[in-house]
């Protein structure tokens, strides 16, 4: 019953404009209700909170062994204007960071490295996808 309300609910999605789906996830992501006091949630909106973002990205890669000491990951599809960089700051300092990628003509960056799963999930329909991230 409940994958049928799911269906039901999220039919409209294949309907809606890439655009007007980035903005709904975006604002409802800014008006969540989070509760961590000190800590201010936003859209990175300048150099040095985007800087300090990708600082908080290399330092997790350096801890995973993913890339050296001062060797900067960033890739091309984090500057595209369908990405959007979110951060956590407590004061002045950036203390956490995730971006919300859309799907491109670049790609997704789990493509390259799930790539079965990615083609997966692409056969499946939109509300189904959307209803199993739930």
């Amino acid at each position: 019953m409940s994958d049928k309300i799911g269906r039901f609910k999220n039919a409209h999605l294949r309907f809606t404009p890439p655009g007007l789906m980035r903005h709904v996830a975006v604002r409802r992501i800014a008006a969540s209700d989070l509760d961590f006091p000190g800590v201010e949630f936003k859209i990175a909106s300048s150099e040095a909170e985007m800087a300090a973002a990708f600082e908080l990205l290399k330092e997790s890669y350096v801890r995973r062994g993913i890339a050296r000491e001062g060797q900067m990951r960033l890739q091309i599809i984090s500057l595209l204007p369908t990405t959007t960089t979110f951060i956590a700051k407590s004061g002045d300092e950036v203390i956490g960071t995730i971006s919300l990628i859309e799907d491109s003509d670049l790609g997704l960056p789990m493509e390259k490295v799930h790539p079965a799963e990615a083609v997966a999930i692409s056969k499946r329909p939109v509300s189904r996808v959307l209803s199993r991230a739930a």
